[in-house]
């Protein structure tokens, strides 16, 4: 993992996954259904003779690229685990319904020994929803940082 620093994302480092030139207007994501319109994703009835795509949060899924680490300290996940995933889970399902790109990839050991839990998500914005609301819930301290060089947020929660 490349050094965190609290900076905003580097604008000079090109993310792989954004447009790079407006999509043809309507799309529809052959991984999830998606339909891309008027510069937006959305859960809609894809319009007859939309242009087959694919979502960038399919193809980070795909290439299995975060936008969003959430690590959750060993201490803190070995004693509220299913309640952590819940909430995650709900938290993800609440952001997905509105913006169909923020989607958890996935609920990992760091090391299964350890018991530190990751959670991967396809939008820095999950990421740091995910960060906020557990903080809240579990009265941890969340810190938050762009990967230099990267595209990705990270988020660390410690009690």
């Amino acid at each position: 993992m490349n050094e965190p620093t609290s900076r905003q994302p580097d604008d000079a480092v090109h993310d792989p996954y954004a447009a790079l030139q407006a999509l043809a207007s309507p799309a529809v994501c052959g991984g999830c259904g998606a339909v891309h319109a008027d510069g937006h994703w959305a859960w809609s009835p894809a319009p007859p003779g939309a242009a087959a795509t694919t979502c960038p949060a399919c193809l980070r899924e795909r290439d299995r690229q975060p936008a969003g680490e959430l690590t959750v300290d060993a201490a803190l996940a070995r004693t509220h685990r299913e309640s952590i995933i819940a909430l995650a889970r709900a938290v993800e399902a609440r952001e997905k319904r509105l913006h169909p790109l923020q989607r958890i990839m996935d609920i990992a050991p760091v090391a299964p020994a350890d018991g530190a839990l990751t959670i991967t998500t396809t939008d820095p914005h999950l990421a740091r929803g995910l960060g906020e609301a557990l903080q809240e819930r579990f009265r941890a301290r969340a810190t938050y940082a762009f990967a230099r060089g990267q595209h990705l947020l990270q988020v660390a929660l410690t009690p």
